[in-house]
């Protein structure tokens, strides 16, 4: 009977040692999504300056440009390209800002998943390890017929 104790009581361990597996996993998976998230914002700020960039020497190349050229520093024409390529490189960044936004949090909703899906599945193992345990110890009961 004592052999049959130590057997179940070893089985409700070895399920919570399998909860607490499965948290410290799907913890380390959460914070993989979370720095994916951090990266992911990383990048979208290097994008954003790169695109600052393109602008600038867009705009540096249009003035040289307009100079050899012998056009007016207000030449409506000259006036237009750069604001038109302006409009452009203003609304790629804020797509760009908007889609990474959009994907961060994605990343980030899923780190929040795993964690709630990790703690459900735990604590399903529990219950499980728990659930054995007691059937386990009903059949312990009826079979030495003590109650």
């Amino acid at each position: 009977m004592s052999l049959m104790m130590f057997g179940q009581a070893l089985s409700l361990f070895g399920s919570m040692q399998q909860a607490s597996a499965q948290r410290r996993q799907t913890a380390r998976v959460a914070e993989q999504q979370e720095f994916n998230a951090r990266l992911e914002r990383i990048r979208s700020e290097q994008e954003h300056n790169d695109r600052l960039d393109a602008f600038e020497t867009y705009r540096s190349t249009a003035n040289a440009v307009r100079g050899v050229s012998g056009r007016d520093l207000n030449d409506r024409s000259f006036k237009a390209r750069v604001k038109a390529g302006k409009d452009k490189s203003t609304e790629q960044i804020n797509r760009a800002t908007t889609q990474s936004m959009f994907t961060q949090n994605r990343m980030r909703y899923q780190a929040e998943n795993t964690r709630t899906q990790g703690k459900i599945n735990a604590n399903a193992t529990m219950m499980s390890g728990m659930a054995s345990f007691a059937i386990g110890m009903d059949k312990i009961t009826s079979v030495t017929g003590s109650d």
